[in-house]
């Protein structure tokens, strides 16, 4: 939560608290921070799922060490990831609250942010049906 009061900004691939910070630096770094973990993000072009082919994202995850878990068993702690309308999944959110109301930490172009609705921000408001769930693989 420390990411969001004050409101740190989006900035592609930054991990400064406070000072710029991308959905997957804030996934990496607060469980690095929380639990110890050593995850990385890999290093891409800010608008790479307009051309990938391939479901990078979803494959950095499960290589870091999480695993897929259905939406009816995702809890607090778990990351839900979107998909674009190319397709491809490239946003995701830290769950705080699960299921009503749902409440997901993420970095929007606003900065980090505590989405009071998983339907407030777009990405996560495309395709419910669509979205998938991670859970770390320490916790499973």
């Amino acid at each position: 939560m420390t990411w969001c009061i004050p409101r740190t900004p989006y900035v592609h691939g930054a991990h400064v608290k406070g000072h710029g910070t991308s959905c997957s630096s804030l996934i990496a770094d607060s469980f690095n921070a929380a639990i110890g973990t050593h995850l990385s993000v890999s290093a891409h072009d800010e608008r790479w799922y307009m051309t990938a082919t391939d479901q990078l994202y979803l494959k950095n995850l499960v290589e870091q060490g999480f695993v897929e878990v259905t939406r009816e068993a995702a809890q607090p702690a778990d990351l839900v990831v979107s998909n674009t309308r190319y397709k491809i999944y490239c946003h995701s959110g830290l769950i705080v609250n699960w299921p009503k109301p749902a409440s997901v930490i993420h970095v929007s172009v606003n900065g980090a942010e505590l989405a009071k609705s998983l339907w407030s921000n777009w990405y996560f408001a495309l395709k419910p049906d669509t979205h998938k769930y991670f859970r770390w693989g320490g916790w499973v």
